[in-house]
């Protein structure tokens, strides 16, 4: 009976024996089925980080480096094989903007740091690549490898130093055009006055000896000399959109109308010319600049009339933060296929034997006003029937020489 026990008790724990093997065999095998899992997900990985365009790397914390992928054997020529386990940064001769040591603080403090390095590849060409740097840290807390993702912005760049290069080119032309301006303004000016001078005393004191034909071409060296200041005064005041401009402010386009019609009360009474002003908008703009656009406009309508010239004024609701002003006139009008030399410095529509005289820069002045406010403006007009100026405005400025406060 107790043999028969005996046999049991063995039979019993044999039988345990088994089924924990098989739950150790059970286990073994869903460990290695998940890090199969894990190694499959992970090959993945990899393989992605592989297809990126971006120069993507892994280094130790001793700077070897432990992953390289094909972006990276792309950009810099060296093959995986002969990267891994090169310092970077003596692999690639980095130049960094700061300290490395300084770059490496901010990496273990923060646990990231980007900025732009240059980098050189096999071939010694010399690169620039944005550069992001991310630190991973074991289970314990303690810094393990750094990833390091780049991306060439070479051609990016190139392009900025032209485009800065443009700008200083720019400037410096504009310079040129300043100085240019003030010679007009100021040297020019004594030798046309002389000019007039002295043809004023050659008509004055030697009429009889020059005669009839002399005097006509007296007049007409008076007449030059004086076209010739208005075409100086004409691109000083042009140059001075730029050079002489005010910041923005609020500004009420009515209230600058009423200044407008007092500084040509001479043309309209002369004229017998009918103003009707409606509601004007309140924009942000230059108040001096915005009072010489309408005085420009308005005084074209006045120059350029037929009979008693009809002027209206008015605005348009603004829309979608900007307003429209409109100047319309009952004159002569123009054929519209000449819009756009309408605008041109210098150009005008009428010859030198036309009634009607100006610079050519009245209209030029105001396009470079109207830029410098970010609008636009444009005409309708039919001949023999009148023109229509539509000025389109922001509400409020965002830019240089402003006060964007209401």
């Amino acid at each position: 009976m107790a043999t028969l026990h005996k046999i049991n008790e063995r039979k019993g724990m044999k039988d345990k024996i088994t089924n924990l093997q098989q739950q150790i065999d059970d286990l073994e095998k869903n460990r290695a089925a998940h890090l199969e899992g894990s190694n499959r997900v992970l090959r993945q990985q990899v393989a992605l980080l592989e297809l990126a365009h971006d120069a993507i790397t892994v280094r130790d914390m001793s700077a070897k480096i432990t992953y390289w992928n094909g972006g990276a054997e792309k950009l810099y020529g060296w093959k995986k094989s002969e990267a891994i386990g090169k310092v970077i940064h003596k692999l690639l001769k980095t130049k960094y903007p700061i300290p490395l040591s300084d770059i490496e603080k901010t990496v273990l403090d923060k646990g990231e740091w980007q900025g732009e390095l240059i980098h050189f590849t096999r071939e010694k060409t010399p690169i620039v690549v944005e550069s992001r740097w991310g630190l991973q840290r074991d289970e314990s807390g303690a810094p393990m490898a750094i990833l390091e993702i780049n991306r060439d912005i070479t051609d990016r760049k190139i392009a900025e130093s032209l485009t800065k290069d443009y700008q200083g080119r720019l400037e410096k032309a504009n310079v040129e055009l300043r100085d240019f301006a003030f010679i007009a303004s100021h040297d020019l000016r004594e030798p046309l006055r002389k000019l007039t001078v002295f043809s004023s005393i050659l008509e004055g004191k030697f009429a009889e000896a020059l005669g009839e034909e002399g005097i006509v071409y007296v007049n007409k060296i008076q007449d030059a000399a004086v076209r010739m200041q208005e075409l100086i005064d004409s691109l000083l005041m042009y140059s001075r959109v730029t050079t002489k401009a005010e910041p923005f402010i609020w500004v009420d386009i009515g209230e600058v109308i009423k200044e407008v019609v007092l500084d040509l009360e001479v043309p309209i009474q002369e004229t017998g010319a009918v103003l009707e002003i409606g509601d004007l908008p309140r924009i942000q703009a230059d108040p001096s600049q915005i009072r010489q656009l309408l005085q420009n406009l308005i005084g074209n309508a006045l120059k350029f009339h037929r009979d008693t010239p009809h002027i209206k004024i008015y605005g348009e609701a603004c829309w979608e933060a900007s307003c429209k002003i409109f100047v319309q006139d009952d004159g002569i009008g123009f054929d519209e296929s000449y819009l756009d030399l309408i605008f041109q410095p210098f150009k005008r529509l009428h010859g030198k034997s036309s009634p009607y005289k100006g610079s050519g820069m009245g209209l030029a002045i105001c396009r470079k006003i109207v830029d410098r406010h970010n609008g636009t403006i444009t005409a309708h007009s039919v001949p023999g029937t009148g023109s229509t100026f539509v000025v389109t405005l922001p509400l409020k400025q965002c830019g240089e020489h402003e006060v964007c406060a209401a």
